[in-house]
């Protein structure tokens, strides 16, 4: 698969994550201590997170890394 596709899907799958638990952009920053930007920049499909950035927002919506990339 190629980086720009899995780049789609995890904005896609963290919008969607945001929206069914009606957390705003802000919110999961505080929830995850990555800056609103970054979180901006990922559901823009700008970002190349780190592990750890997509760990922490794993973490904050309670689901398993690799639902971020389903």
């Amino acid at each position: 698969m190629e980086i720009k596709e899995l780049k789609r899907i995890l904005a896609k799958n963290v919008r969607v994550l945001r929206a069914e638990n009606k957390i705003t952009q802000l919110k999961l920053s505080i929830l995850t201590g990555v800056s609103e930007k970054t979180i901006v920049s990922i559901e823009k499909e700008t970002s190349n997170p780190t592990i750890e950035t997509l760990n922490d927002i794993a973490n904050a919506f309670n689901v398993p890394l690799e639902r971020l990339f389903k």
